[in-house]
């Protein structure tokens, strides 16, 4: 699943992992055991000054993570640490041991 917005950019969420990344969210959440059901909060970085962007990516992120409905905190930024990245998305979950 691609964001809509302009040049190649990816939502890391498995949803697509960055190009110069092997590792997506529910990569990561796999290994640790959990799911994207067990993530409880998310906050998503996005490069951008446009409420459209930040719509449109945020839309991509919701819907991935599906209908639970998890708090998340969508932030504008001006730069990520790597380029050509848009966008980030940061998940925490819980699981019982």
């Amino acid at each position: 699943m691609r964001a809509t917005r302009n040049c190649n950019h990816q939502c890391p969420a498995d949803i697509a992992p960055p190009p110069h990344s092997s590792l997506s969210v529910n990569a990561a959440l796999h290994e640790a055991g959990a799911t994207s059901e067990d993530v409880i909060k998310t906050q998503v970085p996005v490069v951008s000054t446009q409420q459209s962007d930040l719509v449109a990516d945020w839309e991509v992120v919701r819907d991935a993570f599906g209908a639970h409905g998890l708090p998340s905190t969508l932030v504008e930024v001006t730069v990520l640490g790597y380029a050509h990245r848009l966008v980030e998305v940061e998940a925490i979950a819980a699981v019982a041991d």
